[in-house]
């Protein structure tokens, strides 16, 4: 971004590893916890027309005092954009009928993750923190396609029906573009 679109990039990271491998690629990097500091503090004379927060968000203690720091950061007609996994994909929700909800290193069940969202839920918390959605996109994968790894198919039929006939079952990821 800071190359090819001439951007002034400012990143957050909490991992010292993986700040020395994208600290080439910013302005300014921050290696700490966001449930740790203060945003404003830290970047304190600094707007910015796009913030961007992915896969962060499901991590985090204090996820509605960050959300509004960032929201306090943006410029008046600045974007957020957002991504989550969905915890109501059909790989966990076959799951759970199969008694399993197994933690994993990455992916939907992460073990680091403190928090879960379904679509309706961080539409929620967005809306709690003020801020406005124009768009919302997903990346659709089957239940076998996931690190999951599980298909459906040792369920009933009608059971596999009703899973994988739910709005959203398949949207893995959500991303939001977010007016503040």
């Amino acid at each position: 971004m800071r190359k090819k679109l001439n951007c002034s990039v400012d990143c957050v990271e909490i991992s010292p590893e993986m700040a020395e491998v994208a600290e080439k690629y910013c302005r300014h990097m921050l290696v700490a916890d966001l449930d740790e500091i203060d945003l404003k503090e830290q970047f304190k004379e600094e707007t910015y027309d796009c913030i961007l927060m992915t896969d962060v968000l499901e991590h985090l203690k204090e996820n509605e005092k960050v959300l509004k720091s960032c929201r306090n950061l943006l410029k008046e007609n600045g974007r957020f954009i957002l991504s989550v996994p969905n915890i109501a994909h059909a790989s966990i929700i076959g799951g759970l009928f199969k008694g399993k909800f197994e933690y994993r290193d990455e992916g939907l069940l992460d073990q680091t993750h403190l928090r879960f969202f379904t679509r309706e839920s961080i539409t929620d918390l967005l809306g709690k923190c003020r801020f406005s959605i124009e768009t919302i996109e997903t990346a659709q994968k089957l239940p076998e396609d996931t690190e999951v790894g599980d298909s459906l198919i040792d369920l009933p039929v009608d059971l596999q029906n009703a899973i994988l006939n739910r709005k959203n079952y398949r949207h893995l990821f959500k991303v939001f573009l977010i007016h503040k």
